[in-house]
């Protein structure tokens, strides 16, 4: 989740969430946690002294929970998807993003990579 939009993001929020993994399906669920964390804050281990890089803003992870365990379960490592959290923010725009994010679950038939 890009850090500009991850100001709004809370706990036990809606979410919705389709998988290449499975074309075709949306999974509800909830928000768990955002991970206050990147990767970019840790130096690399070597024998040299830390040199500054170029300030760039990455994302923040967020931990959501699918409602559906059974498929959380034997979702594999790794599997990739697109994700809607619906926030307090904008809620007009919550209908238009259910029906993006449908439109992707069933391109993923087409594309599947």
């Amino acid at each position: 989740m890009s850090q500009i939009n991850a100001r709004y993001i809370e706990a036990d929020q809606p979410v919705e969430v389709t998988f290449k993994f499975e074309p075709g399906k949306v999974y509800p669920g909830k928000v768990e946690s955002v991970l206050q964390v990147v990767a970019t804050g840790q130096a690399k281990v070597s024998g040299a002294a830390v040199m500054p890089e170029a300030i760039q803003s990455v994302p923040f992870v967020v931990r959501i929970k699918l409602d559906d365990t059974e498929f959380a379960s034997r979702l594999p490592a790794g599997s990739t998807g697109t994700a809607a959290i619906f926030t307090d923010h904008v809620n007009a725009a919550h209908v238009i993003r259910k029906v993006l994010l449908r439109q992707v679950a069933i391109t993923n038939y087409v594309n599947p990579f």
